[in-house]
């Protein structure tokens, strides 16, 4: 079991040290650390889409992949994105596959992540072709890395990093908002937008925020041919109330995910079904 981490060696690192610290284990040399800037943005345009989602999915995922082992992320923010920031967190912090990033940089005023690419499936996609005890075994892996990701601790919502950042996410309606310096001042916008201005409650009692992965639907969950289950997609990752997962996970408005996976939600990152309906009345 992984130490717990104190608040202090979390929520306040700076940018530099959260980056320095997720590169210590090197990448192999790729043919990617080679291209320019340029050369990257004439592969992204022109390369075929990888974990691309079967058509009854809507907002597929689109990483073009510009070289053998390297795929192409498209962010509307600067330097450093968020998720970097919040994917080599999670490398450094935990035992959790998750996607290195060999490269950033800005084009036209947008951030492009150039990320290690994962030979496997999501698991959308293969999910109805797995036998009954790889689907537990998969559930059984999900419940442990969010328990690791439980054992990161902040006194401050959103991102990791030295400043504050917007948070995104379900129980933002998908739009960004913050930053928030504490607890209290996301809770207020929180409650505003499930009840209005007029009636002020508190939603609910415990204030404590860990490291929440913030959109664990079974198209940011890859199945790698090794058998590995990798985590990908941290855009809207950061230190939020621990029922944020739970709430994430369930929020199926179109009934895509099979009633297999959304009866094992509730063993993966819950339950929270108090927390889970007051929120949906905001949704």
């Amino acid at each position: 079991m992984l130490p717990k981490t104190r608040l202090t060696d979390i929520g306040q690192l700076s940018t530099e040290k959260l980056l320095a610290d997720a590169q210590l284990p090197c990448l192999q040399p790729s043919e990617s650390d080679l291209l320019s800037d340029e050369e990257i943005m004439e592969r992204f345009r022109a390369a075929p889409r990888v974990y691309a989602k079967d058509a009854p999915f809507c907002c597929p995922l689109y990483l073009p992949r510009v070289s053998q082992d390297a795929v192409v992320k498209r962010k509307a923010w600067g330097l450093p994105a968020s998720e970097e920031l919040s994917a080599e967190f999670v490398r450094s912090n935990t035992t959790i596959p998750v996607p290195r990033v060999r490269r950033s940089f800005m084009h036209k005023n947008r951030t492009y992540m150039v990320l290690e690419y994962i030979e496997g499936e999501q698991l959308a996609a293969c999910w109805p072709r797995l036998s009954m005890v790889t689907k537990l075994r998969v559930a059984w892996t999900m419940r442990n890395y969010i328990q690791q990701l439980r054992r990161l601790e902040s006194h401050r919502p959103g991102p990791p990093g030295d400043t504050p950042r917007e948070c995104e996410g379900v129980h933002f309606h998908d739009r960004p908002s913050g930053a928030f310096e504490d607890y209290e001042t996301m809770e207020d916008l929180l409650v505003c937008r499930i009840y209005g201005e007029a009636r002020r409650h508190k939603l609910f009692s415990s204030k404590k925020l860990v490291f929440t992965h913030n959109d664990l639907n079974m198209r940011n969950i890859l199945l790698d041919t090794a058998g590995r289950v990798w985590l990908i997609d941290w855009a809207w990752s950061g230190f939020f109330p621990e029922w944020f997962e739970h709430g994430s996970m369930s929020w199926d408005p179109l009934h895509h995910d099979p009633s297999s996976w959304r009866t094992l939600v509730h063993y993966m990152s819950g339950p929270y079904f108090k927390e889970l309906v007051v929120c949906i009345l905001g949704l």
